[in-house]
């Protein structure tokens, strides 16, 4: 009988084989020594902060970062942060309560279908379903929908589902996505995009197209990333990309284009733009990155959760300079300033949507328009 080293070793050279280790580039950000600690907004001494943060993910039409822990210590939680006028971040508050609210199983992440609401779209390891909830008074959960994606995403000895985001149906046309059987693909259910699942075994992204109309899933299809491990996700409209983060001895964030090709052994794998090496080794479990289109001098920010942290749970990295959108104007990521772009910024003329604030005047309004309209059919 071969001993267990050499069948390690053996699934080492394998995995070697099917999957070619991609080359690292470095920390695109500030280094986690000049990064903003954010746990103490939890409070002071040991706060909720300290223990399983899991998820993250920001809304670009609110400005809010959304972020969770997940059970069972001592419960599993959400809160909303804003952010403040220094340009750091807070727990938001509704009149007068903060915006947290617990009882939401193994939450392991969240992400956002409807731009600007209370409602969040969760993926829950363990029985393996994905919640979409109503937070829209602190403290009260209601919950919406629940899907089963149980005969994808099993988990194995606790390494199941963990990262999830959305990517709306204008991003997943212009992205060029196809299904598993490599055909044009957005969704077909009404729920105006599709919802990506990263999984910690064999670091899968796996696609489906809910229907809220009955909570019945339609998969997809899977898609291989360059590692064996997927802990966190986040979709970019403003660029067109997708930001994967690799934990369990990677501590790597790959960036993605939402196109992919045949893969022998995989099936499809999306098409690498970059891997870069985190700035610290630690349980990045989540991870929220507001959009390309808000950077200023080339740089945005990017919040990072740390699993069972302690007093370095929760960061603030202000100097994230990957991917910055170099054309505003192009509104739907496209490439390409057109009509498309016309009709989101009148979708939100008058309002304070930071992705359609072109000129970053804090209002949507005649400049942005002169702006859009002077790029017309080009995109530097």
């Amino acid at each position: 009988m071969k001993s267990c080293a050499w069948t390690l070793l053996c699934s080492s050279i394998l995995l070697a084989v099917i999957r070619p280790v991609a080359a690292q580039e470095s920390w695109p950000a500030e280094s986690i020594d000049e990064a903003v600690n954010l746990t103490p907004l939890a409070g002071p001494g040991t706060n909720d902060f300290h223990f399983d943060l899991s998820g993250a993910c920001h809304d670009p039409a609110a400005d809010r970062t959304w972020i969770c822990r997940n059970g069972p210590w001592p419960d599993s939680k959400v809160w909303s942060l804003i952010r403040t006028p220094v340009g750091s971040w807070e727990i938001e508050r509704r009149d007068g309560e903060p915006c947290e609210w617990t009882g939401f199983g193994d939450l392991e992440g969240l992400t956002v279908v409807d731009a600007g609401s209370w409602r969040i779209l969760g993926v829950v390891e363990g029985p393996d379903r994905l919640r979409e909830y109503d937070l829209s008074i602190p403290g009260e959960v209601v919950l919406l929908h629940e899907w089963d994606i149980s005969a994808w995403t099993d988990a194995n000895g606790g390494y199941g589902a963990e990262g999830i985001t959305f990517v709306p149906d204008f991003s997943l046309s212009a992205g060029d996505f196809v299904d598993r059987d490599g055909l044009p693909r957005t969704a077909i259910h009404g729920l105006g995009g599709l919802v990506f699942v990263g999984h910690q075994q064999g670091g899968f992204i796996h696609v489906f197209d809910l229907d809220r109309s009955d909570d019945t899933v339609d998969f997809v299809g899977s898609y291989a990333t360059s590692r064996d491990e997927t802990c966190g996700l986040e979709f970019d409209p403003s660029t067109g990309l997708l930001y994967a983060w690799h934990d369990a001895g990677h501590d790597e964030l790959e960036v993605l284009r939402l196109t992919s090709h045949p893969d022998a052994t995989e099936g499809r794998r999306f098409d690498r733009v970059a891997i870069h090496a985190a700035p610290f080794s630690g349980s990045v479990e989540g991870m929220a990155i507001s959009p390309g289109s808000s950077c200023v001098d080339g740089v945005r920010d990017l919040l990072l959760t740390v699993d069972d942290g302690g007093l370095d749970s929760l960061f603030q990295f202000r100097d994230f300079s990957v991917n910055c959108d170099l054309c505003p104007e192009d509104l739907d990521g496209n490439l390409v300033v057109d009509a498309a772009d016309l009709g989101l910024l009148l979708a939100a003329w008058g309002g304070a949507d930071p992705s359609r604030d072109i000129d970053r005047n804090g209002r949507v309004d005649g400049a942005d328009l002169g702006r859009l309209i002077g790029g017309w059919g080009s995109c530097p």
